[in-house]
Order: structure tokens, then sequence, then C-alpha cells
């Protein structure tokens, strides 16, 4: 490489990561959480991410009418999720329907 090249290269470790923002994410495990975003290309683990107090309410199961266990989020569910600013540490707030 060049001088110039690497000096690119350089300048370029300098920028501004790109914010993702608000996304949607799908429920690949409710047993244990895990999210998938962007295509499955991040997933989110319980070391990763924070969810709100009603989200761990839908995680809880409940019993129907006729007695059957019964979850409010499921596998392939989406979910809208938040990144923080540094995109390390993401926010899992709601269902989506």
């Amino acid at each position: 490489m060049t001088w110039a090249t690497d000096w690119k290269i350089e300048l370029n470790k300098r920028n501004n990561k790109e914010k993702i923002g608000a996304v949607v994410g799908t429920v690949l495990d409710r047993d244990n959480l895990k999210v998938g975003i962007l295509n499955n290309n991040i997933i989110l683990t319980n070391n990763n991410y924070y969810t709100t107090k009603y989200f761990d309410d839908l995680l809880k199961s409940f019993h129907n009418d006729n007695g059957n266990i019964v979850y409010e989020i499921n596998k392939g569910d989406k979910v809208l999720v938040i990144a923080s600013e540094d995109i390390q540490t993401y926010f899992i707030v709601d269902k989506l329907i």
C-alpha cells in the first residue's frame, strides 16, 4: 500500500459509526431471550440488551380459560429494538403487532 492509502485508512477510522436507531427485531428464542436484528446479522443476547418492565411481563406465561399455558411472546414475533449511541447496547421495548 502507498502512504496515501494508509493515510486514508487511518482517517476513516476516525469517522463516526452509522447510527442504527429503532429497528424491528425477530425473536429467535423465547426461553433464553435472543433477538435478531438487521436480517439476523446481529444477535442480541442477555449480555447486550435491556428490556422494559412491560416487555418482561410479556415474557411470562399464563393459563388461559382452557387451562393451557399461553405466552405473549413467541419465536418469530417482531419486537421494537432501540440501539444505544455506541451501538453496543440495545433496548427491547415492546412486541409489534
